[in-house]
């Protein structure tokens, strides 16, 4: 079976998710690799202009990041509404690495294409609040922060995950890491994947013993 390009692929995705209430979906693409963003008129300022570039790094993202002004002084970056959070998420990836998301406080889940590097580069936030669904293959990755998006892509199967059913009627759902789908995973909490073309490799970088505690001078301040 041929693998799809990403055209194809990235057309497929952007068709299901369309509807009245989106506007126009914004698009980076070529034949190997491609990603996409709807604007959300609730946080147009951070979407507007997505996906994001440089000379050699393209970044989606979903994302509220709270200490972004004080990330931008540390990483001399331009503070502003255009694109600020898609350019902090590529200054503090060229600045730590797969280490940048232990950096960043707030919401978010996003998608890093180093093609300097030859990787994809995934995080999600501490807390899970933005989702973020994948599924890989030896031919095809393909992601969104909707699980709409990639049951839509032919080329992956949509057979049910019965573990995954089985966990929802006696209430307990442990597995982080599956969805009702076989064939499409989600990034857990507090952890990253990063993509070559020989390896695979999800990382937690935080956890509750990690953390140092952390005291404000005043009851006001908490």
């Amino acid at each position: 079976e041929e693998a799809p390009t990403a055209r194809s692929v990235l057309k497929t995705m952007t068709e299901r998710l369309s509807h009245s209430t989106r506007p126009n979906c914004s698009q980076c693409c070529d034949d190997s690799a491609g990603m996409g963003s709807f604007n959300d008129s609730a946080t147009s300022d951070l979407r507007a202009v997505q996906p994001r570039e440089t000379a050699s790094i393209r970044v989606v993202a979903d994302a509220r990041i709270d200490n972004g002004k004080q990330l931008a002084g540390i990483l001399e970056l331009e503070t502003g509404n255009d694109a600020f959070t898609e350019r902090l998420l590529i200054a503090a990836y060229l600045r730590w690495g797969s280490d940048c998301a232990s950096h960043l406080v707030g919401d978010f889940a996003f998608v890093i294409l180093d093609d300097e590097r030859n990787q994809i580069f995934c995080a999600r936030d501490p807390f899970g609040v933005r989702p973020l669904y994948y599924h890989l293959s030896s031919k095809v990755f393909a992601f969104s922060t909707e699980i709409e998006a990639l049951v839509a892509i032919p080329n992956i199967s949509n057979r049910i995950n019965e573990w995954r059913i089985a966990e929802l009627l006696i209430d307990s759902f442990i597995d982080k890491d599956t969805t009702y789908f076989e064939a499409i995973k989600r990034l857990p909490d507090a952890h990253t994947l990063t993509i070559t073309r020989k390896s695979a490799e999800i990382v937690r970088y935080l956890s509750p013993e990690s953390v140092s505690d952390q005291y404000l001078p005043s009851d006001r301040a908490y």
